[in-house]
């Protein structure tokens, strides 16, 4: 890269506050197992509880989030009571395989619980320490009896969660999409590039299985540094598709280009629509972050956001309150290349958020951070699209060299 990556803000610990009854250790540990099946390096433990048919506790039992076995952590006292006995042994067994993985790096530390051991100093107290110390996002369940003492833990700096995935993904944040998408395309089996193309206004980058395109920077962005796209050919996706990160706005289309030509594979079967088809119907507020044609037509009550505002339009700085009373928003794709996307999704709340343009990645892990559709092309004539953008066409012409199509959460 010429330029630095991109970095998501740092994350204030979250934590899961589970009154008894709660199901929060199943939703922690499918939270984090979707993570890791993403790409992210996820170190801890989640825990499960085994009952006997009359529903008393028989056992407690770590399980290392990477897999293994599980680990005993705690023995039923027998018939007649429903308390278990803490094998601290097998606690420590348990923070040690912790540690290997802080000490390896981690994009998240997940703690099955802060108790009354944690609180005394002992159990996982010196690991969650490490991992706070070292600015490691952390996920922890807690009883609401132990609120207070975590509170004073961990200084006030946390986000206090219900035991439910889109808490856990709304804490995650869109800021870590970035990743989530360079770690979509494996070097393993992703191939290599046939060849790039960068024209005045499309970068095309050609893969073994389809056609990636992102909006080319104008000249004269901020963070701008003059790139080779020479040389790419025959090297691998996943190389380019690093890039998509970088705060050089060139280095970033590509990258983007090249998550595409990933997804947005020829062989996809998606039903074929536009950006405000996805929509629907919305009779409310519409923001669009962006100018699309038709969409005056369309939406009744229509706020337009561009970088460079003409009439009846507004600018960046007004995103977020527009946003935030908006019944539904269409977003260009373009807010990938510039990194402003993770900043526009928060104000919507989960309410409809479509991601458009020829530059849309057509990928389900794009769902998980509040975008509920992505209205994208497919390139089905790779040799007629890389002239028209070697020739500098626009997006409406590129159409005529694939499919407009929609992937919906």
């Amino acid at each position: 890269m010429t330029l630095p990556a991109f970095l998501p803000p740092a994350l204030p610990a979250g934590a899961i506050v589970a009154p008894a009854g709660t199901p929060a250790q199943p939703v922690l540990a499918a939270f984090t197992a979707e993570l890791i099946s993403r790409g992210f390096a996820v170190a801890g433990v989640t825990q499960s509880v085994s009952r006997d048919g009359d529903g008393r506790k028989t056992g407690m039992h770590l399980h290392p989030v990477e897999g293994g076995d599980a680990i005993a952590m705690a023995q039923g006292l027998g018939r007649g009571s429903s308390s278990c006995v803490i094998d601290e042994s097998g606690v420590a067994d348990a923070a040690a395989r912790l540690r290997q993985g802080l000490d390896s790096g981690c994009d998240l530390a997940v703690f099955n619980k802060f108790g009354h051991l944690e609180q005394e100093g002992r159990g996982f107290h010196a690991e969650l320490l490490l991992a706070l110390s070292a600015r490691v996002p952390v996920l922890v369940t807690l009883p609401p009896e132990m609120l207070g003492p975590w509170l004073e833990f961990c200084g006030g700096a946390c986000t206090l969660l219900p035991a439910s995935a889109d808490a856990l993904w709304r804490w995650w944040g869109p800021h870590r999409l970035y990743a989530d998408l360079v770690h979509s395309v494996p070097a393993a089996d992703a191939g290599s590039i046939r060849r790039v193309v960068i024209g005045l206004n499309w970068c095309l980058v050609e893969g073994e299985y389809g056609c990636g395109l992102a909006h080319t920077p104008a000249r004269g962005t901020p963070g701008c540094r003059s790139i080779d796209a020479s040389g790419w050919a025959g090297r691998p996706l996943a190389e380019l598709a690093a890039l998509l990160p970088s705060l050089n706005p060139f280095e970033a289309a590509l990258g983007l280009a090249a998550v595409n030509a990933h997804h947005n594979r020829r062989s996809l079967d998606l039903p074929q629509a536009s950006g405000l088809d996805a929509l629907g119907p919305q009779p409310g507020a519409v923001v669009m972050i962006g100018a699309f044609p038709g969409a005056a037509e369309r939406f009744t009550e229509l706020t337009v956001i561009e970088q460079s505002p003409g009439p009846g339009q507004l600018p960046p700085t007004a995103a977020t309150a527009a946003l935030s009373r908006a019944d539904g928003a269409v977003i260009t794709a373009s807010a990938l290349v510039n990194h402003t996307l993770p900043d526009l999704l928060p104000p919507l709340h989960g309410r409809p958020a479509v991601l458009t343009g020829p530059g849309t990645p057509l990928t389900p892990r794009l769902h998980a951070y509040g975008l509920t559709a992505l209205a994208g092309l497919i390139i089905d004539d790779a040799d007629g699209c890389a002239a028209a953008v070697a020739a500098g066409a626009g997006a409406r012409a590129l159409k005529a060299f694939g499919r407009a199509v929609i992937l919906s959460a």
